[in-house]
């Protein structure tokens, strides 16, 4: 048994993180249950079972990783087991990073009911009570707790990050997609919160067929730079990039932020964002903000797919309505546009499409090119015949044309 159990744990990598006596094991193959259900045994059998915890879609027969609890001694003696070469040093930085920048104005949305979506946002939780969601009845909002979030139903950010987050993907003040139902994963900002997110979110997708009717947002990303060493994309990155796999095979759409370190790297340097490059097209989508006057934020990174959206907002916040900035709070526009788009019958692969064409750069610049949703300020009214594509409008502001938005 000494013999199996060092070969089973060979095939894995054990990741160290930055909460103390929290450990991730990846397997070698997350396909391999045979294997797999082993590790779990025998991990269950060193440790105990109250001290693991296995993520991955059982109904499928996969594992994404085991989080585990355990001493240093213990992580140590599972070190010993792995085969030479197959661990991978973490980042010295293992936290995510949300954006709260600056103040300005609000936007123009449609209101009417459309096909069910949902949208499920990551992050801090939501303030349930908040009049963004008035629309909703309380048990209507679902709730997923990631392994170290709390479970209670509140908004655990000081600032209100999730609310305004959620409110401006389908708030009904604030919101772009406001007849979409809505799903908080509840998580903290460590990688395995994040990582289990993804994981559970594709598997709640698939369980309540809800494929190609739904949007995931992650306004947050890495803090550490991955752009000059791919090599550096260890294994919590390479599994999150399957779990993300697997949510596109699901035909979801995952919206990510671009990134706030434009004074270190004007291009994209970080994860998730990066993914852009090795995920598909039409499903996964980074978001870069500009000012309300169609000016790229400061610290707003961008890439050569990069959707541009407003990043100057007017959202949910703990006393009603706040103004905020930051890409944390125009991804969540993107992935209410998706779902928008979705509602009104637009084929699920001409999304992308159907955005990047309309795109317009806010008049008089030439550049960026912005979201847009067809609305021309009237409440419910929307342009959707080829001639006049989907735009999305600014109040206060003026098109490419220079034709004032309508008030």
């Amino acid at each position: 048994m000494a013999c199996r159990l060092t070969l089973i744990i060979s095939v894995l990598t054990l990741m160290n993180f930055v909460l103390a006596g929290k450990y991730m094991v990846y397997p070698w193959d997350r396909k391999d249950m045979r294997t797999n259900n082993m590790v779990t045994k025998a991990l269950d059998s060193l440790l105990g079972e109250a001290d693991v915890r296995v993520v991955g879609d059982q109904s499928r027969e996969i594992i994404d990783f085991w989080l585990i609890s355990c001493t240093e001694t213990d992580a140590d003696s599972i070190r010993n087991w792995l085969k030479p070469g197959q661990t991978f040093n973490l980042p010295a930085n293992k936290k995510f990073k949300g954006w709260l920048d600056f103040k300005r104005k609000p936007y123009v949305y449609d209101k009417r009911k459309l096909t069910d979506t949902w949208i499920y946002v990551i992050d801090d939780g939501i303030d349930p009570k908040s009049a963004d969601f008035a629309h909703l009845a309380v048990d209507d909002i679902e709730w997923l707790f990631a392994p170290d979030a709390k479970t209670d139903k509140t908004d655990d950010d000081p600032d209100y990050h999730g609310s305004c987050v959620a409110s401006k993907a389908m708030g009904f003040k604030n919101g772009v997609s406001k007849s979409s139902r809505l799903v908080i994963v509840k998580a903290t900002t460590v990688i395995h919160d994040v990582s289990w997110a993804f994981s559970q979110i594709a598997k709640d997708i698939r369980d309540k067929n809800r494929q190609d009717k739904a949007a995931v947002v992650l306004p947050m990303t890495s803090k550490q730079s991955f752009l000059n060493n791919p090599r550096q994309w260890i294994w919590e990155w390479r599994a999150m990039l399957m779990n993300v796999h697997d949510l596109i095979e699901e035909q979801a759409f995952v919206v990510v932020a671009a990134g706030n370190f434009a004074s270190r790297s004007k291009e994209i340097d970080t994860l998730p964002a990066l993914f852009t490059s090795v995920a598909s097209y039409h499903f996964f989508y980074v978001v870069s903000a500009v000012s309300m006057s169609g000016f790229p934020l400061s610290d707003t990174q961008r890439d050569v797919d990069a959707i541009w959206a407003p990043g100057e907002v007017t959202c949910a916040g703990r006393k009603g309505s706040q103004s905020e900035s930051g890409s944390s709070f125009s991804a969540p526009m993107v992935a209410g546009l998706t779902a928008y788009l979705v509602g009104l019958g637009t084929p699920i692969l001409k999304i992308r499409d159907t955005i990047v064409k309309a795109e317009r750069p806010i008049h008089p610049r030439k550049t960026p090119r912005v979201i847009w949703n067809g609305l021309n300020g009237d409440t419910g009214s929307v342009r959707t015949t080829p001639s006049t594509p989907i735009l999305q409008l600014f109040e206060n502001s003026t098109n490419a044309t220079g034709e004032r938005a309508q008030e």
